[in-house]
């Protein structure tokens, strides 16, 4: 699906996608150079750049970037980690119907700062399937296409006035295991490697190694896994039970706080 090369003594990569569309970066990245193939069109370039690019972008800016969703609650980011397809853009979303602003999705900055972890909001728009928009609007159509070729919508945040524009502390992370079937909905905490695991797996970027921001996200993620709870969902793989994981997530929080568990 794609392929990662280096030119010119490693001072430009180039990002090729099996559809013939490519995108040249600059070591500094500082430029973006992109190319598509007939018939596909300036707009479905644009959707590779706003996700797997960027995430490219901002780790060779020296930034440690999760594979994330991240929503705002009670003043702080509470984030849900997880491999493709896990869920993450449709809790979020399921949150967002909730009135829960949100941070990101796909692609969530971390940061230190001031002693405190912190999630940097990131576009403004959470990409979803048809299944997702279905359930949640009532209608499979009733969000826009992310691109006229492509089935997948998108909720526009900040026309809904649901985007967080501003940084927030990480209260908590919720890694979010492989659903299944006949799966009983719990949460619970994670420690020591366990808590570390789930955010190492998570990187956004793994096809690009620079070994000294590998050495950074290393210390960035191990010492976020110490300082904040790192928490696992278990629950099953079926929409209609979204709103119950959601009211768990905010009453699991609430006990984090209250330091019951």
């Amino acid at each position: 699906m794609l392929v990662i090369d280096r030119h010119l003594d490693g001072r430009w990569l180039r990002m090729r996608y099996h559809d013939g569309t490519a995108f040249v970066l600059n070591r500094s990245a500082s430029e973006v150079h992109a190319s598509w193939v007939p018939p596909l069109t300036a707009d479905d370039a644009a959707a590779y750049l706003v996700a797997p690019v960027f995430g490219l972008l901002l780790y060779l800016r020296g930034l440690t970037c999760l594979h994330a969703s991240a929503i705002a609650h009670d003043g702080k980011a509470l984030v849900f980690v997880g491999g493709a397809e896990s869920g993450k853009s449709t809790l979020a979303a399921a949150f967002a119907r909730m009135n829960c602003r949100v941070l990101s999705d796909d692609i969530l900055v971390v940061e230190k700062a001031d002693r405190l972890f912190v999630a940097r909001p990131g576009m403004p728009r959470i990409g979803l399937w048809p299944e997702s928009v279905g359930y949640l609007w009532g209608d499979r159509e009733a969000l826009p296409r992310q691109v006229a070729t492509w089935d997948k919508r998108y909720l526009d945040l900040a026309d809904a006035n649901l985007f967080q524009e501003s940084p927030l502390p990480v209260g908590a992370v919720y890694s979010l295991a492989d659903r299944a079937p006949e799966a009983t909905l719990r949460i619970e905490p994670l420690r020591d490697i366990e808590a570390v695991l789930p955010l190492f797996a998570n990187k956004y970027v793994t096809r690009v190694t620079e070994r000294e921001q590998s050495r950074r996200d290393f210390v960035l993620l191990s010492e976020l896994a110490a300082s904040v709870p790192v928490r696992r969902i278990t629950r099953k793989d079926a929409l209609p039970d979204l709103q119950e994981t959601c009211e768990a997530i905010l009453a699991d929080y609430v006990l984090l706080g209250q330091g019951q568990t």
